[in-house]
């Protein structure tokens, strides 16, 4: 009979939320002279709806920036299980925009 593997304590475990869908961000018509990336922290409830969405890095780029995070606050996650329960978290996410590229309206 194989020992049983030990127990991993609570703090070396790292849960985060798995996106289900995440929302396509909309700039204003606007060439970006380089790429820029905005980092949003998002906080997500126990039924993974967006409950607090920051911004954890800028861009440098306003409108970027707000692009970023009225995305974040559309998309929804598939919130974390474990024991049969669903979780909250905080986690963050990059959103990434290409020099040149035109965006929607």
């Amino acid at each position: 009979m194989a020992p049983a593997a030990a127990a991993l304590p609570e703090a070396d475990i790292t849960l985060t939320s798995v996106p289900d869908r995440i929302s396509a961000p909309i700039l204003p018509r606007l060439d970006l002279k380089k790429d820029a990336t905005a980092v949003v922290k998002l906080t997500t409830d126990s039924s993974g709806r967006v409950t607090g969405a920051i911004i954890a890095k800028s861009s440098g780029v306003r409108s970027v920036d707000s692009a970023a995070l009225e995305a974040a606050r559309r998309s929804r996650f598939r919130p974390i299980r474990q024991g049969g329960r669903s979780f909250g978290s905080t986690f963050e996410l990059p959103y990434h925009f290409s020099a040149g590229k035109k965006s929607q309206e």
